[in-house]
């Protein structure tokens, strides 16, 4: 993997979307996982 060198901005443009849209996304996949095993079993 090569290093680039990548302005501050930008960096945190990419960090956001990456991070911000995952960490918001995420959560909701996990509790609708746990949901379908817990009605599995019960």
């Amino acid at each position: 993997m090569r290093y680039r060198a990548i302005g501050a901005a930008a960096l945190l443009q990419r960090n956001l979307l990456l991070y911000g849209l995952g960490g918001l996304i995420t959560p909701f996949i996990g509790i609708k996982l746990i949901d379908m095993l817990l009605n599995l079993f019960f």
